[in-house]
């Protein structure tokens, strides 16, 4: 499920309210589900919008693997530190950076869902 903007769009605390309440009684039911992707802006910082979805997938029993874009428009030292940060700032197992323009880390992203989709 593709859910662009969340956390960003310009509604009403009562309307994200109502997406929140549907989101996570979707994903609390979904049967088939095998891991969250959360895809965000490697330049970004963490905030209280993803660790409310990292602490809702340890909830649900669900990993979350966490898809960082745009790491092209930033020099590879740059890249290790972000990485860096958010091994200080957070707990994630499943980080990967990522580039859709250079296709880096795609194929390293790719196996890792591969193993949620084939596990048991």
């Amino acid at each position: 499920m593709d859910m662009p903007g969340y956390g960003f769009a310009e509604r009403s605390h009562e309307e994200q309210d109502e997406w929140k309440v549907m989101i996570e009684s979707y994903l609390s039911t979904a049967e088939k589900l095998k891991a969250l992707v959360l895809v965000m802006d490697i330049r970004r910082s963490w905030s209280e919008d993803e660790k409310m979805i990292q602490e809702f997938s340890e909830h649900i029993g669900v990993p979350l693997v966490v898809a960082l874009t745009k790491a092209d428009k930033l020099s590879r030292s740059q890249m290790m530190k972000r990485m860096e940060e958010f091994d200080e700032d957070i707990v994630l197992k499943h980080k990967y950076p990522v580039s859709s323009l250079k296709k880096d880390g795609i194929d390293d992203l790719k196996k890792q869902l591969y193993k949620f989709i084939n596990r048991k």
